[in-house]
């Protein structure tokens, strides 16, 4: 391979590895923002104000990221768990420390008898997921 095939070599490994350690990488490469002040489809489920949605993958293989502002990318399905969990650094393994706790279910439980210290319920994440999964088609 001559000078100019090296370099187009490394240039295009360099893209895909990029892939690996930033957000947006998906089919589309699009990254969508989305806020705790602008979010329309119910209760905002997280903990952090605002993050980024991306999917690397395809629609028959999604793998939904939501990237916090302090750049740790957190899993959106089972799929982008076992992704985070080989890839180590900014890739959390559970979006659970980020989850949002659903206050209203939880009081409804207390009410009902379910004593503080059992199981947390907390507000879906299926709408975050559901755009992100429109980055991968």
């Amino acid at each position: 391979m001559g000078g100019e095939g090296c370099f187009a070599a490394l240039a295009v490994a360099l893209v895909v590895a990029g892939c690996f350690v930033s957000s947006g990488c998906g089919s589309g490469g699009e990254v969508v923002e989305v806020s705790e002040a602008t979010w329309t489809d119910g209760p905002w489920p997280l903990t952090v104000a605002s993050g980024q949605l991306s999917c690397e993958g395809t629609s028959a293989r999604p793998v939904p990221w939501f990237e916090s502002p302090d750049g740790r990318m957190w899993p959106l399905n089972g799929i982008a768990m076992g992704e985070a969990a080989s890839r180590g650094g900014v890739f959390q393994t559970e979006i659970t420390p980020i989850h949002a706790p659903n206050a209203e279910l939880m009081a409804e439980m207390r009410e009902a008898g379910v004593p503080d210290g059992g199981p947390v319920v907390r507000i879906s994440v299926d709408a975050l997921m559901q755009r992100a999964f429109a980055l991968c088609e």
